[in-house]
C-alpha cells in the first residue's frame, strides 16, 4: 500500500484520525507538523512569527519530500496551498480529505488557538475555509465529513481503501 494522506482544515481530525487508521491498517503515522517542528528545532507559531508562512511552506514541501514507505500521513492544513505539495501527494499514494463544517471547528478551537497561527487575529477559520476548500476538494481521491468521531471516521475510510483494492 502506498502513503495514506490525510488533508483538511486545521481542527478537522487529521492526526487523531492518523492513529486510528493505522491501527486499522497497521502502518506507521507520519505527522508533517512534527517533522518540521524536529527539522528546524522550533515550534510552528514561532517558524511562522521568526520566518514567515513563505519560509514554513518551503520546509513543509522540503518535509514531504523525505517521507518514504507506506504509512499515514497527517498533513499541515496548509500543506494543499502549494501546487507542488499536491503533486507529491497524488504521485506517491492516496489523499483524502477530511471535510468538517464551521460549527465543529468551533467547538475544537477552544483548546489549541495558540498553537495555530493562522488561526488567529483577522485570519479566521472560515476565512481560510473559504480560500482552501477548492484546493482539497480538488487535491482528495476521497472526501469524507469528519464531523464525527474520529474513530468513526477512520473505520469508514478503511472501508473505502478495502473497496479500492
Amino acid at each position: 500500500m502506498n502513503q495514506i494522506y490525510l488533508i483538511g482544515m486545521p481542527l478537522s481530525g487529521k492526526s487523531t484520525i492518523s492513529h486510528h487508521l493505522a491501527a486499522l491498517l497497521q502502518l506507521p503515522v507520519v505527522d508533517c507538523d512534527q517533522l518540521i517542528q524536529l527539522r528546524v528545532e522550533k515550534k510552528i507559531p514561532d517558524i511562522f512569527n521568526q520566518q514567515g508562512e513563505a519560509a514554513f511552506r518551503k520546509i513543509e514541501t522540503q518535509v514531504l519530500k523525505t517521507i518514504q514507505g507506506p504509512c499515514i500521513v497527517s498533513t499541515g492544513g496548509g500543506v494543499v496551498t502549494q501546487y507542488q505539495n499536491i503533486d507529491i501527494m497524488q504521485k506517491r499514494g492516496v489523499v483524502i480529505y477530511l471535510e468538517i463544517n464551521a460549527e465543529t471547528a468551533q467547538s475544537r478551537m477552544k483548546s489549541s488557538i495558540e498553537e495555530r497561527p493562522l488561526l488567529q487575529g483577522d485570519k479566521s477559520w472560515l476565512h481560510l475555509f473559504q480560500k482552501r476548500k477548492k484546493l482539497y476538494e480538488d487535491a482528495a481521491d476521497y472526501t469524507i465529513e469528519a464531523n464525527q468521531a474520529p474513530k468513526i471516521v477512520a473505520g469508514e475510510i478503511h472501508t473505502w481503501l478495502q473497496s479500492q483494492t
